[in-house]
C-alpha cells in the first residue's frame, strides 16, 4: 500500500516488481518526500534492519532444506540455494540450530513491527 502511496504522489516514480528494487525505490523516495531529520532517520533505520532480515529471505522461499538431528536431539536446518551472479551460479548455504532459529524468529518480529510502524507513518505524511 506504501508503495501503491508513493506512485500516486510522486508520478514519476516506477512501482518495479522484485522486493529489492522496490525498497530502493521507497528510500529514494523517503529522502526526498521531507520530514523532520528524526522521522527520516527512524524510517533509515527500520529499513536497513528490514535489508538485514531480506538477505533471508531467498533461503526461506527458494532453498531446498534438509534437518538433521545430533545425539542429544538438538537440530540443525541447511537451506541450500544457488544464485546467480553475473550468470554465473553460486551455491550458497545458511545452516541454523534451533536457538538461531528462535533468535531468527524474534528479529523478524521485531524488525517487522518497526518497519510497519515507521511505513504507515510514512503513508501519512504522503497524504498530509
Amino acid at each position: 500500500m506504501t508503495m501503491e502511496k508513493v506512485v500516486e504522489t510522486y508520478s514519476e516514480t516506477k512501482l518495479r516488481h522484485l522486493a529489492g528494487q522496490r525498497f530502493a525505490d521507497l528510500e529514494d523516495v523517503a529522502r526526498s518526500a521531507g520530514g523532520t531529520p528524526r522521522q527520516l532517520n527512524a524510517l533509515g533505520n527500520a529499513l536497513q534492519q528490514w535489508k538485514e532480515i531480506e538477505k533471508r529471505r531467498q533461503f526461506l522461499a527458494h532453498g531446498v532444506v534438509a534437518i538433521s538431528h545430533n545425539d542429544n536431539g538438538a537440530w540443525t536446518v541447511l537451506f541450500d540455494i544457488v544464485v546467480y551472479r553475473s550468470n554465473e551460479p553460486i551455491a550458497d548455504r545458511w545452516a541454523v540450530q534451533e536457538g538461531e532459529a528462535a533468535e531468527f524468529e524474534r528479529e523478524l518480529g521485531a524488525a517487522f513491527e518497526i518497519l510497519s510502524s515507521q511505513l504507515s507513518q510514512f503513508r501519512r505524511r504522503l497524504v498530509a
